[in-house]
């Protein structure tokens, strides 16, 4: 039987939108907590941790201040999960992005860029 993972109120009752690095941070720190090696967590940590584009948590916060006051959380979170090459891709992921010139879009692509880790 696979092992539930309880979240806290505040991310059951708010519309939390979490990145790939942050869900497979959340999966690991499940794991951990439950002290046991559940096959389901563990290749769901694996999956999320292999798509993530992010090293740490201070790189997503940096997105995150840097971005907050112009972009919705859920923009914020499609930006980091897919980190498309342009605006105009940015665009196509994310229609609510129609709204910010392809130049302003473009800068804050090149600054998640920026934070994206090397493989």
């Amino acid at each position: 039987m696979a092992t539930q993972i309880k979240y806290d109120e505040k991310f059951i009752t708010e519309n939390v939108c979490l990145t790939n690095f942050e869900v497979a941070q959340r999966l690991k720190s499940s794991a951990f907590e439950a002290n046991q090696n559940d096959d389901l967590i563990g290749q769901s940590y694996e999956y999320a941790l292999e798509f993530s584009h992010f090293q740490n948590a201070e790189d997503l916060e940096s997105i995150k201040s840097y971005l907050s006051d112009v972009l919705s959380p859920y923009e914020i979170v499609t930006l980091c999960n897919l980190v498309p090459q342009d605006a105009a891709m940015a665009k196509l992921c994310c229609a609510s992005l129609e709204r910010i010139s392809d130049e302003t879009l473009q800068s804050y692509l090149t600054f998640i860029r920026g934070l994206v880790r090397s493989n």
